[in-house]
């Protein structure tokens, strides 16, 4: 989203009024590099940790909220999804017709090993990984129809 001279903050704040919901994390940059920050609402509870760069402005303090921050949403996106993967050029569909949470590194999450394997019938993928109580490792999870 493009606004003239700041973010629109109140639509933001409205976004999670409105659909509780909604969740989602933006990074906000003023092209003049005169504030910046993100903004996350994780089922209806939003923080906004936009801030001038200003004479008070602390950055380590700032980095430290915005670290937080996205912990919070990581553990919000994979909360009960324990397979992943990578989806090949999600852009070229329209929608993808799936119950995954994703991120902007294209990972899709899901809940059970059957909703991936429908999701690798459908579109092209790669990279499965099951978490386990040591992290992430890879999958075997053939597409099925």
């Amino acid at each position: 989203m493009i606004t003239s001279w700041d973010y629109p903050a109140e639509f933001y704040a409205r976004l999670a009024k409105r659909w509780p919901t909604l969740s989602f994390a933006c990074s906000v940059n003023g092209e003049m590099g005169d504030f910046g920050g993100m903004i996350v609402s994780i089922e209806g509870k939003t923080v906004n940790l936009v801030r001038d760069y200003d004479g008070d402005y602390v950055r380590r303090q700032h980095a430290r909220q915005i670290a937080r921050a996205l912990g919070d949403w990581e553990g919000f996106l994979t909360r009960g999804r324990d397979y992943r993967l990578v989806a090949d050029e999600p852009w070229n569909h329209r929608s993808l017709a799936c119950d995954a949470h994703f991120d902007d590194d294209f990972w899709f999450y899901f809940s059970n090993r059957e909703d991936v394997a429908r999701f690798r019938a459908r579109y092209k993928s790669r990279l499965v990984m099951r978490r386990d109580e040591d992290g992430w490792r890879t999958a075997r999870v053939p597409p099925t129809s």
